[in-house]
């Protein structure tokens, strides 16, 4: 434990602090973010150079449809130059392995600046990317991409949703090493506004897979299907919430070794949701939560204060019309509580990755903050467990003129580069001062 004092020349009628968990990426935190602000976005990371630290590609509308890459140096994300990509607008992204050349590959699907569907794969040499000609991929927007070893070769085969407008699909390729094949014998409702996602649900080592989104028609669905390692099967003896403009993802959140599976969008009353249902084994049950309902957001696990359970992020526009919200809720193994509140957005792509390689999972906000005019792209870096001991008081002994000078004890998971957010000031007037632990001689 630390004892801190701080002496502040700010003129001072009430005082409280709080620890932050995480701040906003700046030349303090050790790590900047470069990234630009981009609407429609999609975002994923992966160590595409084999360096140990996590890159990030970015689709989306920035003053154009972009697909830029970016490296991490380890103190700021660099965007690669040398590869080209097909920029997109409501789009997904994924990436994987799919030549076993132990380069990380990657699919992006969604639409180009001349209003052209696509759905392109690039491999990776480890120095560029280039872009596969002549594979079977149907292109999309508002769709989905994601890969899973569904016939247990060892090769990432791939499941993309979504609709070019007329056609609302979910298809299945196997991937031979070479190229990729579309399954026929395996029938997934066609969906745009999709979201999919892969886990084994039923513990016989085969990837499952859960499907959500609207057709052609508007009907919404949520869909989980069994894989025989053959063939998928719809499940009919759980019944989810449809939600479409959704987004969802399987996590173990109860640690009972089973992934349970969560879901946004808006229902078919046009409501937003986010409904959580645990996994027996054998079907899934709607729990109880007090998790925000969004749609048109994205959402992701992480066990962001490293006990042992995930926790969750949740993006997206509450209801109809409104601002959109991001929001973070920690997991105590029976329920979830809200612990932070982000820069809210909207059509957006959110991920969690250990950016500055310091054990703790940060985060990456994309999308618009209001209904679709202003972008925005941050990078929040996870400070770590922290808590104030002693909450410091304003009494007249503590001031002088225009200075306060208070004590406070703070526990921490390190000694430095931990803020505090200091408000001086009454009720109508505020002033918010933003200081580092070792700023004040801390350490």
């Amino acid at each position: 434990m630390k004892k801190f004092k701080l002496i502040i020349a700010f003129s001072l009628f009430s005082l409280s602090t709080y620890a932050q968990t995480f701040v906003e990426a700046n030349v303090l935190t050790g790590f900047n973010n470069t990234i630009p602000n981009v609407g429609s976005s999609a975002v994923a990371f992966a160590d595409v150079n084999n360096d140990g630290r996590p890159d990030v590609l970015i689709t989306g509308l920035a003053n154009t449809n972009i697909a830029k890459l970016y490296t991490n140096s380890g103190t700021n994300f660099e965007e690669v130059t040398t590869s080209t990509f097909t920029g997109v607008i409501n789009g997904s992204v994924a990436f994987s392995d799919v030549n076993n050349d132990t380069f990380i590959d990657v699919l992006i699907i969604g639409k180009d600046k001349d209003a052209v569907f696509t759905a392109k794969l690039y491999t990776n040499s480890g120095t560029n990317f280039k872009e596969v000609i002549g594979t079977s991929f149907f292109g999309v927007e508002f769709g989905s991409v994601a890969f899973s070893d569904v016939n247990g070769d060892t090769k990432p085969d791939v499941l993309i949703s979504g609709t070019d407008g007329t056609v609302f699909c979910t298809k299945l390729y196997t991937n031979s090493g070479t190229n990729f094949t579309e399954v026929t014998t395996s029938t997934f409702t066609g969906v745009g506004n999709s979201s999919i996602a892969f886990a084994d649900v039923n513990g016989d080592t085969k990837p499952d897979v859960a499907i959500s989104g609207s057709d052609y028609y508007g009907a919404v669905y949520s869909l989980l299907y069994t894989n025989s390692g053959t063939n998928f099967t719809e499940v009919t003896t759980s019944t989810f919430t449809g939600a479409s403009t959704s987004s969802i993802a399987f996590s173990d959140v109860n640690n009972d070794g089973k992934p349970d599976l969560l879901i946004t969008g808006y229902d078919v009353n046009v409501d937003p949701i986010s409904k959580l249902y645990t996994n027996s084994g054998t079907n899934f049950k709607e729990v109880s939560t007090s998790l925000t309902g969004v749609y048109s957001g994205s959402i992701a696990f992480s066990d962001v204060n490293s006990d042992g359970k995930p926790d969750v992020l949740i993006s997206g526009f509450p209801f109809i019309g409104g601002d959109p919200i991001t929001k973070l809720y920690t997991n105590s193994g029976t329920n979830f509580t809200l612990v932070n509140t982000f820069t809210g957005v909207g059509n957006s792509s959110v991920a969690f990755s250990d950016v500055n390689s310091d054990g703790k999972q940060d985060l990456l906000i994309t999308g618009y903050v209001d209904l679709g005019i202003i972008k925005t792209s941050k990078l929040y870096i996870n400070q770590g467990a922290f808590s104030i001991k002693t909450q410091p008081i304003a009494n007249t002994n503590a001031c002088s003129g225009n200075t306060i000078t208070f004590t406070v004890s703070a526990t921490g998971s390190s000694e430095c580069n931990k803020y505090w957010d200091i408000f001086c000031g009454n009720p109508r007037w505020c002033i918010v001062a933003n200081y580092k632990w070792c700023q004040f001689g801390g350490k």
